[in-house]
């Protein structure tokens, strides 16, 4: 490979299946529930600009002797479009707000 190259080796997928509990400082810190699990999926929206477009988790378990872990969330992004390089603040906050009332129409 030159050194202009660059190596397009990339984890597009993680997932992940907790099939037994993980204690942190032998389950003192905290510990997370078998049968947790989160997935994570990058995608290439443009040449060699990857972003996440899928973010999934589910785990449950405690903190610090007491306190609850319950964490759900399910992300996906879409759509991703190039702008116009040199956008000032103003300009992209007026694009994102243009299109989600054209969103909430639909």
């Amino acid at each position: 490979m030159s050194n202009n190259e660059v190596c397009s080796s990339r984890v597009s997928v993680l997932l992940n299946l907790l099939i037994s509990d993980v204690d942190f400082g032998l389950g003192i810190l905290g510990k997370l529930k078998k049968g947790g699990s989160f997935e994570v999926v990058q995608s290439e929206v443009a040449p060699r600009d990857w972003e996440v477009s899928l973010l999934d988790v589910n785990i449950s378990g405690r903190a610090l002797f007491f306190h609850t872990i319950g964490e759900q969330q399910h992300e996906v992004k879409s759509q991703f479009k190039p702008v116009p390089s040199g956008l000032s603040l103003a300009q992209a906050a007026s694009m994102v707000a243009k299109n989600s009332k054209q969103g909430a129409r639909q």
